[in-house]
């Protein structure tokens, strides 16, 4: 007995179902065939017999001529054994279109069986896989070192490149704009240190913040395909995941690379131009002493025994003059600062700086604060008057006093 689904041989005629594809095994449609084929075998027989008896009978019509009404005796009867054998050939052929009538019937059931094994197997599939498959399929490449191992080479060396050849773009550009940022802002000189802190970062987390990313994109995967087999999900990892070819990596590190000289190129050609323009405006002389004010300090007035500028914002004034003195510096202060006008002042105090010594007082209105600073040079008192939040600059200009080289 065979399967009529998979034509296994059942060895076993009280078996009611197929052991290797389940389907319901037909025993009645079995012992008929076992009738058809011994039939049709003992038909075979006796036209076999019939065929030896001819060729025995011709021969002895030819060697003893036998007489014509023997002849058509014998070839009556030989007629009447045709004719059983042409009924028992036509009982054949019904017997065979009813059995064809039920094997249709049987290739329907076959077909009802087979879309219920496939919707099924869909089922058994989709039970047996693991979230591990669709990361394997997702990840790739080293997948079982990005899984156990806690620091990544690649993304030390590569840094934001890393995160882009993983497919993990925002990250990746956002690192890269942070890196452009600090270049364009404080130049070229931290920029190195930017760099391998970033790296080193992600060389620490990039393999926990990526499998993350994964686990959040097979969830995705699976919800938004809830008819897909499991198999046609990891189909859909594999697609989505993975790396990015080498040929769009290396485009992209060369573009960054282009981006980031460009913007190398403007800041230092900006600090070029910002040196040139304070080089021009910052360097005053008084009588026997030059000075250097802050690049946001603007001139107001100036002539070769005064000069008179502010900060941008006015926050700061400042009076530079030199005059004829020949008494101390404390005496000139002491008469310069009875003013009423003034609710407080300090002592006289003194201030030394690169072998200069200056001696200044501080006094305090309802308008401000007003501090006086002077140095004697060669019978000439060089007075510095701060008025207003000038305590920022203070120091950053009478540090920058010289004597003039002519009158040295």
């Amino acid at each position: 007995m065979f399967c009529s689904k998979c034509h296994t041989e059942i060895r076993d005629e009280n078996m009611q179902y197929c052991p290797r594809c389940g389907q319901k095994l037909d025993t009645t449609r079995t012992n008929n065939r076992f009738y058809f084929t011994s039939t049709f075998k003992n038909s075979q027989n006796e036209h076999k017999d019939q065929y030896e008896y001819s060729k025995e009978y011709s021969d002895i019509v030819k060697d003893k001529t036998d007489t014509h009404e023997e002849q058509y005796n014998y070839n009556k009867d030989y007629s009447n054994v045709k004719k059983n054998t042409a009924d028992e050939h036509h009982t054949q052929y019904n017997y065979s279109k009813n059995y064809s009538d039920v094997v249709k019937d049987q290739a329907d059931e076959h077909n009802e069986q087979y879309t219920y094994s496939y919707n099924y197997s869909k089922t058994s599939t989709e039970t047996v896989t693991s979230d591990e498959d669709y990361t394997k399929a997702y990840i790739k490449t080293n997948y079982y070192r990005i899984k156990n191992k806690k620091f990544n080479i690649g993304a030390l060396i590569f840094g934001p490149f890393y995160c882009i050849y993983r497919k993990m773009y925002s990250l990746g550009i956002l690192l890269l704009i942070i890196e452009l940022l600090f270049v364009s802002s404080i130049g070229g000189d931290y920029t190195t240190v930017i760099e391998l802190f970033i790296n080193l970062y992600l060389a620490i987390k990039i393999n926990e913040i990526y499998l993350k990313k994964v686990s959040t994109r097979i969830d995705n995967i699976k919800n938004n395909n809830p008819d897909k087999s499991s198999t046609e999900l990891i189909k859909i990892c594999s697609e989505e995941g993975g790396t990015l070819p080498v040929k769009k990596l290396v485009s992209a590190i060369i573009l960054f690379i282009i981006i980031l000289s460009v913007l190398s190129t403007i800041y230092e050609f900006d600090k070029y131009i910002e040196e040139e323009i304070t080089e021009e405006n910052t360097t005053y002389t008084i009588k026997e002493i030059t000075y250097t004010k802050p690049n946001n300090f603007t001139e107001v007035n100036s002539s070769e025994l005064h000069n008179y500028i502010k900060t941008n914002d006015s926050s700061c004034y400042l009076n530079v003059y030199s005059i004829l003195y020949p008494r101390d510096v404390e005496e000139y202060l002491s008469s310069n600062s009875n003013s009423s006008s003034y609710t407080s002042k300090s002592n006289i105090l003194s201030y030394d700086y690169s072998g200069k010594k200056w001696n200044y007082i501080t006094m305090t209105s309802s308008y401000g604060n007003k501090d006086i600073y002077v140095h004697k040079y060669n019978n000439y008192l060089y007075v510095f008057t701060f008025e207003g939040d000038c305590k920022d600059y203070i120091y950053e200009i009478i540090n920058t006093v010289e004597y003039n080289k002519k009158d040295e």
